[in-house]
């Protein structure tokens, strides 16, 4: 894991963000009538890769290493499968530059949504801390940014939903649950749902993923145990989701293809993945 992340983030510091003549990302700039809107899904997928799924991913590897947790690595994973499904998503090699767009203003609308509720909360809250938060983002700044989206939105003929109270619902088909995009780019909703159960704290989960009874002289209790066929599991799959996302983001911009290629073998070699699973391969999908 270490060596994964430490590789992609590397190959992307040194590719840059200018996509190569003939790449995919190349033909989608040079028909796009507004480059900046198009750049910023780019980059939307850029910070859930290698912030989102690579942060995580290092505090994995830590929580793993030494005295092994017994809780943090399902949440640390948890994690990374989300920001891998979400950057997927928005860098889906199958979809035009308009459906692109599309999912990028969703994204963002859906995070204006999330600081809403935040400002929300704050207010009732009534505190020093929370009322200079508040003054430093003003909720004006929202209303001025859902406005651009729809303005962005209208030029690129994409279709704006309302409420019945006439603001905006979303933009063309709207953003899939964070269960769909799983499903969609791993066919991992089980994995996802057997992750939430320890990270929402849930007593099946915590008893059965993260602690063992051990014997005392009176009775049983529960102690902090992370069975190591669980962290394997854990190993092996953020690996392949963390790589399979990061993969869609040299392949789209057209650098970096060859070194991520020696990454993931080399990665894989370690860990012992199967050919199958190997989708770079020029016998697999182009982007899979």
């Amino acid at each position: 894991m270490r060596d994964l992340g430490a590789r992609t983030e590397e190959i992307r510091e040194a590719v840059g963000e200018k996509p190569a003549p003939g790449s995919r990302a190349e033909s989608e700039y040079d028909l796009c009538q507004e480059p900046r809107a198009l750049r910023t899904a780019y980059l939307q997928g850029v910070l859930l890769i290698f912030l989102g799924s690579a942060d995580h991913l290092a505090g994995l590897e830590r929580a793993l290493s030494g005295r092994a947790l017994s809780c943090t690595p399902f949440t640390c994973a948890r994690a990374v499968l989300e920001a891998c499904a979400t950057g997927l998503w928005l860098l889906d090699s199958e979809i035009d530059l308009k459906e692109r767009i599309t999912r990028s203003l969703n994204y963002r609308l859906d995070s204006i949504r999330s600081d809403d509720r935040l400002r929300k909360k704050i207010k009732c809250q009534g505190d020093k801390v929370g009322q200079e938060w508040l003054s430093q983002n003003p909720a004006a700044a929202n209303t001025q940014l859902i406005q651009h989206l729809r303005d962005t939105a209208r030029r690129f003929g994409i279709p704006s939903r309302l409420t019945t109270s006439g603001k905006i619902k979303d933009f063309g088909p709207g953003m899939l649950s964070i269960s769909k995009r799983i499903g969609c780019a791993f066919g991992s909703e089980a994995d996802y749902s057997i992750l939430s159960l320890v990270a929402h704290s849930n007593q099946t989960g915590l008893t059965q993923l993260g602690a063992r009874a051990a014997p005392t002289e009176d009775d049983t209790v529960l102690v902090r145990n992370l069975d190591p066929k669980y962290a394997v599991w854990l190993t092996d799959s953020v690996v392949l989701w963390h790589s399979k996302a990061a993969w869609a983001h040299f392949w789209l911009l057209g650098r970096g293809v060859q070194e991520a290629q020696e990454a993931f073998e080399d990665v894989y070699d370690v860990l012992g993945l199967s050919r199958e699973l190997r989708f770079w391969r020029p016998t697999a999908s182009k982007s899979r």
